[in-house]
């Protein structure tokens, strides 16, 4: 299966009018990870950053939403043959949008937006790529396996600000 392929599965799940109900209060879907690259291993993960209006902070209430959500994908991905994908969630509301997360540092170099309705998710990808380029930060690779250098202008051993504004 390519990128391709499952992305355009994913947006015909988006688009379902059954899916609607699930998604009311979803503003942005952005896929991210290893399933952006060109070819996808026959067992992995979707990893999605999907952002939400406004979704409650106790982890009962988060799961009690984000578990039909989940479930709906997985059983499109469930068809598709000789693979093996489930979705990973991560689950940010619109108004606790303030700080760079590490995970948004690989999303601007390999991501495709599904849904953007207010324009959040782009906004995220924006604030952080001028987050990394004021702080220098660079990805290494070894080999597979990378980190992030978050900050290469402030003096080694400073605290790294994760405040969009700074």
């Amino acid at each position: 299966m390519t990128r391709l392929e499952l992305q355009s599965l994913i947006q015909n799940w988006i688009e379902a009018k059954e899916t609607k109900p699930l998604l009311k209060d979803i503003v942005s879907i952005i896929q991210f990870g290893s399933t952006t690259k060109e070819y996808i291993k026959k067992t992995t993960d979707v990893d999605l950053l999907v952002l939400f209006r406004t979704i409650p902070e106790g982890s009962l209430e988060r799961h009690s939403i984000l578990t039909p959500i989940e479930d709906s994908l997985n059983s499109q991905l469930n068809k598709i043959k000789d693979h093996q994908l489930h979705t990973s969630i991560i689950a940010k509301d619109v108004r606790n949008l303030q700080n760079v997360l590490p995970i948004y540092l690989d999303m601007v170099e390999d991501h495709h937006i599904f849904l953007d309705l207010e324009g959040h998710g782009q906004m995220i990808l924006d604030k952080t790529k001028r987050w990394m380029l004021r702080h220098g930060s660079k990805k290494i690779q070894k080999g597979l396996l990378w980190y992030w250098i978050l900050d290469t202008i402030s003096p080694p051993g400073s605290d790294v600000d994760f405040n969009f504004d700074k």
